[in-house]
């Protein structure tokens, strides 16, 4: 009898520490990603967009589009790693000046970015995935600017797989997949409304959602146009509102955003971190609800005088 207590026991607390680790590694101490404007891997194309139409908040995004470099594959346009830096809603700063000597033993090579955007991009046969490939303030991007380095007040982490293919192909959460047949927000809010159920983009919920987010997740194709002589491609994101309110819903990420070729992700929004902040930064939830509807975004400054 003494020794199946002991057993019991033993398993009991083996049970108590397999509980304790994934909550260990999800409260690990954040990593940080030093941008190299010269890396030999890959090429960067970042932009500024306001927040004050979309959000009546006066400050700044910056976006920064990262294109790995492939030597087995002449094109380098197959996937985007997209830091996105957003602002202290209360001091309106992006950025905060760092030493990298504080920070280098929790900073991440481009070797481990690639790493995780494969697990996030569902590219390894042998993986295993769950949920969750987004990361808010994980990872922290740091630049430099003028001799000195700075580090971002908050940072979105998300990957993009860009694969062009017609609607007979299915694809997965996280692809920009511009020969889509374009679909807008509202025929889809229509077909909700058809089959007597909440429209997942407006239904705000806390931590209990019916959205069958695992399947039905997806980044619909809105509209094809043009930015001066470019071909532009506006994209809205499928997912619900599901998580407690005391949490970002970071699945959500850049909800609505604008793709062009060769420039990467030059415009969009970030609804799931201002509506987090509402009410400090007093956002009208009646026009907060119609730009969704109305799927408007940021913009890049000086997007309109580009011509190639």
């Amino acid at each position: 009898m003494e020794i199946l207590e002991r057993n019991a026991l033993i398993k009991a607390a083996i049970t108590f520490i397999c509980f304790l680790v994934p909550i260990y590694f999800c409260e690990a101490q954040e990593k940080y990603f030093v941008l190299d404007e010269e890396h030999s891997s890959y090429n960067i194309k970042s932009y500024t967009l306001d927040t004050e139409d979309l959000y009546a908040f006066n400050s700044q995004v910056e976006i920064f589009n990262i294109f790995p470099k492939y030597k087995t594959n002449t094109r380098d346009d197959r996937e985007i790693i997209l830091f996105s830096v957003l602002p202290d809603v209360t001091s309106l700063k992006l950025w905060n000046k760092v030493d990298l000597s504080e920070i280098v033993v929790d900073t991440i090579s481009f070797k481990d970015l690639l790493a995780l955007k494969q697990l996030s991009l569902y590219e390894l046969y042998s993986g295993t995935y769950n949920e969750h490939n987004k990361f808010f303030n994980k990872y922290k991007v740091v630049v430099k600017r003028n001799g000195e380095y700075y580090m971002a007040c908050n940072t979105l982490l998300q990957f993009f797989a860009l694969r062009d293919k017609p609607d007979m192909f299915n694809a997965v959460w996280g692809t920009i997949n511009k020969d889509q047949t374009p679909v807008t927000l509202k025929s889809v809010a229509g077909y909700y409304k058809s089959i007597k159920s909440d429209f997942p983009l407006v239904s705000y919920s806390d931590g209990y959602s019916a959205f069958d987010r695992l399947r039905d997740r997806k980044e619909f194709l809105s509209k094809k146009f043009k930015i001066g002589k470019l071909n532009a491609y506006q994209f809205w994101s499928l997912t619900d509102w599901h998580m407690p309110s005391h949490a970002y819903e970071v699945d959500r990420g850049i909800d609505r955003f604008v793709y062009i070729p060769g420039k990467g992700i030059v415009g969009g929004s970030f609804d799931f971190y201002f509506y987090y902040h509402r009410n400090i930064i007093n956002l009208n939830m009646a026009k907060f609800r119609d730009n969704i509807y109305s799927e408007r975004v940021m913009i890049a400054n000086g997007i309109s005088d580009w011509s190639d």
